[in-house]
């Protein structure tokens, strides 16, 4: 009972994790695309939903290993460090403060220039999520070539390291660009403060028409509360804005509105190409490296073990002739020609009743 209620955990977490993925894809197209607002909108309740998910299942592994004292292994041993990347720092710093941000209407502390830059480290945790792709290589345990304990290992261990380090990358160079601006301006920069000090420098409604005519990404002009201009009707501002489209910047009197649709659909690319990059990644170790790694290591291994302990198993090991100066086929190639010839032999010359024990043949291979 208990194992078939964690084989259908395992299924539903790998369920949940191509979805997840599958969600991934569909917001930054639609970001890309500049879908309307309630198609989006959907998207990042999906997004708390799932991250939700993920770290509830990770708190009760945590619980679980801390009750039967393995934390260490499966933080470390079993990847518990991956399971806590890809869950609580997104519900956290990403999906939860987006949901609070439509739930509270786009409060002004979620347009407010001053934190633009630290919305855009918000959002770069997203690329975690790609971290529970490592854990869908348990889903190719019971394909050919992978149902080897090393095979596996080794395959989730490169898998591990490569998409860790390009999500360590991204992470690392977002977080220092945006640090640098931070650091540098408290502002949204100089582009939006030199274009609030445009406008503050004549207080018509004709000059704010003007102003807003060389900057396409201006929305509304506000001075004293007044609109002086606005590029669109409100209708389309509810229908195709939501709290992270758009920023202000505040000079004097003035309150400038600018579109950040442009921004995020750039980040969204950056975003996507990267995502793509590791689902390729995953894909190239998984159909090319992993029959590889079995077809030039773990194949002969089996073979040769069989061989070993089985007393009626003699078939040889396929030596691939570009590789036959590696260590296993060098290997490879003495059993075939030594442990087979001579397990013939001892066959033929008395009916083996038993397996053949280590120590007959443990000067089998002196002197080849």
């Amino acid at each position: 009972m208990e194992r078939e209620k964690g084989s259908f955990l395992e299924n539903l977490v790998m369920i949940m994790i191509v979805l997840v993925i599958i969600q991934t894809l569909l917001e930054d197209m639609c970001t890309l695309w500049m879908a309307d607002w309630a198609s989006r909108r959907i998207l990042v309740f999906t997004g708390v939903v799932f991250d939700l998910f993920f770290t509830i299942e990770f708190l009760l592994r945590f619980q679980s290993a801390v009750v039967r004292k393995k934390t260490f292994q499966y933080m470390v041993k079993q990847r518990g460090w991956v399971d806590f990347l890809a869950s609580v720092p997104l519900l956290v710093f990403h999906s939860g403060p987006s949901a609070f941000s439509i739930m509270s209407a786009g409060g002004p502390v979620f347009a407010a220039a001053g934190v633009l830059n630290v919305l855009k480290i918000i959002k770069a945790v997203r690329i975690a999520r790609v971290l529970r792709l490592l854990r869908v290589l348990k889903i190719f345990r019971q394909l050919k070539y992978a149902d080897s304990p090393m095979a596996q290992r080794h395959i989730a261990k490169i898998a591990t390291a490569m998409v860790s380090a390009v999500v360590a990358v991204v992470l690392i160079s977002q977080f220092a660009g945006s640090f640098s601006t931070v650091t540098g301006d408290s502002s949204m920069g100089p582009y939006h403060d030199g274009v609030a000090g445009l406008l503050a420098e004549d207080s018509s409604k004709l000059q704010a028409e003007d102003v807003a005519k060389k900057f396409p990404d201006i929305l509304v002009v506000k001075l004293n509360g007044n609109t002086l201009y606005t590029r669109y009707d409100n209708d389309y501002y509810r229908t195709q804005f939501g709290p992270l489209d758009y920023s202000y910047e505040t000079r004097e009197d003035y309150e400038v509105f600018f579109d950040l649709r442009w921004t995020n659909a750039l980040q969204a690319r950056t975003d996507l190409v990267y995502l793509l990059i590791i689902i390729g990644v995953i894909i190239v170790l998984v159909v090319y490296y992993s029959p590889h790694f079995a077809l030039t290591v773990t194949d002969p291994l089996h073979v040769m073990h069989r061989g070993m302990t089985e007393q009626h198993y003699n078939l040889e090991v396929k030596i691939l002739p570009k590789y036959a100066d590696d260590d296993v086929f060098r290997l490879a190639k003495a059993y075939n020609e030594g442990f087979l010839p001579m397990k013939g032999r001892m066959a033929e010359a008395a009916p083996l009743e038993n397996d053949i024990k280590i120590e007959k043949i443990e000067d089998l291979f002196k002197g080849l």
